[in-house]
């Protein structure tokens, strides 16, 4: 059976790959798009594959083992339909909302980078993911308060590291650069051996430069942890990636654990009276497709105590 070529509207950034698509549609040749890693939380509208029938739509970010699915609805809108085309006054179509898929990875590839030490974030977009998400445009950025700030990858298997490299943002904040800093192995997460210290070094020459230093005696293990000891005089300290020689990091984002507590709700085209419903449980919020979508809706978001 002859395969037809089918193209989507997508944005700049998939274009390419929806050419891609379309030519060995056309010559016969399965239809397949294949990506090194998952768009990351911060590329969503730029990354994501887009999937919909017109009316119900989702952004896949293609993870695996943590997959999130950002969906909308043509019923969800706001403002008015302005046909006047006043951009300031226009209506526009909302974001309904995140379903989120994990599943543990295999023991073989199973990574995780944590702060090891008690600093939080004060935006969560600036956590400990970011990093290791491969994006100069996205930092881990904490307030030492006197205290170290201890980085750690924990790995599926001990490897020998012989160098890591420390990346600077974009951001013209050298006063938030690192200037002393331990590096050390363990493979129980209890006995450290130190693999390399540094004392005053200097801010990054260039913002978004990345800087590698040699391990003198590299050996195998499962864990790593930096320890950021002192900054350069700056309130915060932060770093745009953190990276380990011979060990992909980018893909330890997919055992980074999401809060449990994010709020959800089924979203069925059936009716209230089906059957299926009987396995829910009780009180569970649902949103029903089509004419009694804005109703619903605003339940849920007084049920999920959201208004």
């Amino acid at each position: 059976m002859a395969v037809k070529p089918v193209c989507l509207p997508v944005g700049p950034a998939l274009a390419g790959a929806a050419l891609t698509a379309c030519l060995a549609a056309a010559a016969g040749e399965p239809l397949e798009l294949s990506y090194a890693s998952p768009a990351t939380e911060q590329q969503g509208s730029s990354h994501a594959l887009p999937l919909g029938n017109g009316r119900l739509g989702c952004l896949v970010f293609g993870d695996p083992y943590r997959e999130r699915l950002a969906l909308n609805v043509d019923s969800l809108w706001t403002g008015d339909a302005n046909p006047s085309g006043a951009y300031d006054t226009m209506g526009a179509y909302q974001a309904f909302g995140d379903l989120r898929i994990e599943l543990e990875a295999p023991e073989a590839t199973r990574a995780e980078v944590v702060a090891a030490s008690d600093h939080k974030p004060f935006y969560g977009t600036e956590g400990v993911p970011s990093s290791v998400d491969g994006d100069l445009a996205t930092k881990w950025c904490v307030e030492p308060r006197g205290s170290p700030v201890m980085w750690e990858a924990r790995l599926p298997q001990a490897c020998a590291v012989a160098a890591y490299t420390l990346t600077s943002t974009p951001e013209d904040r050298p006063d938030r650069d690192p200037k002393a800093w331990e590096l050390a192995g363990s493979d129980d997460g209890a006995a450290w051996t130190p693999l390399d210290r540094r004392e005053n070094q200097p801010a990054f020459a260039r913002r978004g430069a990345a800087r590698t230093f040699a391990v003198a005696a590299p050996r195998a293990f499962r864990r790593y942890r930096l320890t950021l000891l002192a900054n350069q005089g700056g309130s915060h300290l932060q770093l745009a990636e953190i990276g380990l020689t011979g060990v992909d990091l980018i893909r330890a984002l997919k055992a980074v654990a999401v809060t449990e507590k994010i709020p959800c709700a089924v979203l069925t085209s059936q009716e209230l009276d089906s059957a299926d419903f009987n396995r829910l449980p009780t009180g569970a919020p649902v949103l029903r497709a089509g004419n009694n979508f804005a109703d619903d809706f605003a339940k849920v978001v007084t049920q999920l105590g959201l208004g």
